[in-house]
């Protein structure tokens, strides 16, 4: 675990923290603008196309066998601000790779969970399903519901059966298990109006 966690930093410094400091550098000393011409030690004035025919300075009169001349450099040095460039874009690169990878990650992880969740929730349905549609109705419920279809005719009766077992199995679905046991008394009280009536209720 130890050498593990060594390796991950060593990681870290190498594609991360090295790349950006050396690219930051680069970049730094790429800026560092330059004369562009051979100038005076003195004044840095130009003196392109003088030294040839002078040894005095134009500008300040100084000898610039004297004061020196200062060596033409470039504006920025290119190379060196593509190659810090290009090392800063590794640790931007694997700092977007990592939050991407982070995302999908969560991502995923969020609907396993779901899918955990609705497998649960399934469960429980079907478990609350079983145990009210074995579990007897409350005898007490079943009278008032007897009661209160008793006017129906065969026909209603079995319509209003078929009403009741799809609003059960509705209540059932949604967890309300209050309102599927008295679906259930009332399917009850149907099946046995029903039978009364000399009419067999449906499987």
């Amino acid at each position: 675990m130890a050498s593990a966690g060594v390796l991950s930093l060593a990681l870290i410094a190498i594609l991360g923290v090295l790349p950006l400091i050396v690219g930051l550098w680069l970049i730094v000393i790429a800026r560092k603008k330059g004369l562009g011409y051979p100038a005076c030690g003195q004044c840095q004035y130009d003196l392109s196309g003088t030294l040839d025919t002078s040894t005095t300075c134009p500008e300040c009169g100084s000898d610039v066998k004297q004061v020196g001349v200062l060596a033409p450099k470039p504006a920025s040095n290119k190379v060196a601000m593509t190659l810090g460039i290009l090392l800063l874009c590794v640790p931007l690169t694997c700092v977007g790779v990592g939050l991407i990878s982070a995302f999908v990650a969560r991502m995923r992880l969020d609907e396993a969970q779901q899918a955990a969740t609705a497998v649960q929730m399934q469960a429980v349905q079907q478990n609350n399903a079983a145990i009210i549609m074995t579990s007897p109705a409350d005898p007490a419920a079943v009278d008032g519901f007897r009661q209160k279809h008793a006017s129906l005719t065969l026909d209603e009766a079995g319509h209003q059966l078929g009403v009741v077992g799809q609003a059960l199995v509705q209540a059932v679905n949604d967890g309300d298990l209050e309102k599927a046991k008295s679906l259930r008394a009332e399917q009850q009280a149907l099946i046995e109006l029903l039978t009364e009536l000399g009419k067999a209720p449906p499987p």
